[in-house]
This record gives structure tokens, C-alpha cells and sequence, in this order.
């Protein structure tokens, strides 16, 4: 009898350890997904690529992002694209940040063409003009965070 219980504990143990040991989410994310193709530098509220689309044309790679703004207030932001060829190196000079104005509960496209048919790649870069630090940054998000939980708004 003590040798089945001692058994049966031993099993539990090792499926618990083999099960604590398993990493089911990921923070990398999946290729292929828009987050692959996002760099964002600081935090942004209420705003969000909410779809991205790229293809050839004229032998240059283009880009559609659709950007969604979740707030009822005018959101801006500052973007810029980092355009690579298939080994991964940067092309050209760094582009200058542009600014773009989301108004309230509205949508936004931002279209962008390489500068060389050489680009196979490209990473969008976006930052908020608004960024909180310290104390008041982290306040900030973490009403931002409450607000997305109880009504369901990123």
C-alpha cells in the first residue's frame, strides 16, 4: 500500500515538474503576424495597426497599414519605415518621422513604397509624441490598462 502511494506521488511529481517547464505562450511573435513587422518605441494608447498589407509593385515593395484609434479624442502619432533587403541590412538613410493625426473612433491609412527595388523587407517604427516617465508613466498605464479590462479597449 505505502509502495502504490509512494508511486502514485512520484508520477504526480515528475507530470507537474515536465507540465511547470513547458512554456505555452510565447512573448516572440509568430511569423507572419503584424506585430513581425512593428517596432514600437514607448508606449501608445488607444492606438493600434489593425491591419498590414504588403506587396510588389512596379518591382518595389509597398505597404498598406490601416491604423485604429479606440479613444473618442484625436490621437497623433510619429512613424517612420526601416527598409531591408533579403539579408537583412538596412536600406538607404534613415527615414525622417512623419506625423499622423487619427481623429476620434476613426481609422487611418498610412501607404509607403521602398526606396529600391533591392528591399525585400521593412519594419514599421512608431512612437507617441506623449511619453510619461516615472511615476506618472506608470500611473498612466496602468489606468490605461484598467480601462482596456473593464470595457474592453486596448
Amino acid at each position: 500500500m505505502k509502495f502504490r502511494n509512494l508511486l502514485g506521488l512520484s508520477i504526480f511529481i515528475a507530470c507537474s515538474t515536465l507540465t511547470g517547464c513547458t512554456n505555452l505562450k510565447s512573448d516572440q511573435p509568430k511569423p507572419g503576424t503584424i506585430s513581425t513587422q512593428i517596432e514600437q518605441q514607448g508606449e501608445i494608447f488607444f492606438l493600434e495597426v489593425t491591419d498590414l498589407k504588403s506587396f510588389k509593385k512596379n518591382q518595389l515593395l509597398s505597404v498598406q497599414t490601416e491604423i485604429s484609434n479606440s479613444d473618442t479624442d484625436n490621437k497623433q502619432l510619429y512613424y517612420r519605415f526601416k527598409w531591408t533587403d533579403a539579408n537583412g541590412v538596412v536600406i538607404g538613410t534613415e527615414e525622417s518621422w512623419k506625423s499622423l493625426t487619427v481623429y476620434g473612433l476613426q481609422k487611418q491609412y498610412i501607404n509607403a513604397v521602398a526606396p529600391s527595388p533591392l528591399a525585400t523587407d521593412f519594419r514599421l517604427v512608431l512612437q507617441s509624441p506623449v511619453q510619461y516617465r516615472g511615476i506618472i508613466g506608470e500611473v498612466f498605464r496602468a489606468i490605461g490598462a484598467t480601462f482596456g479590462l473593464i470595457f474592453g479597449v486596448r
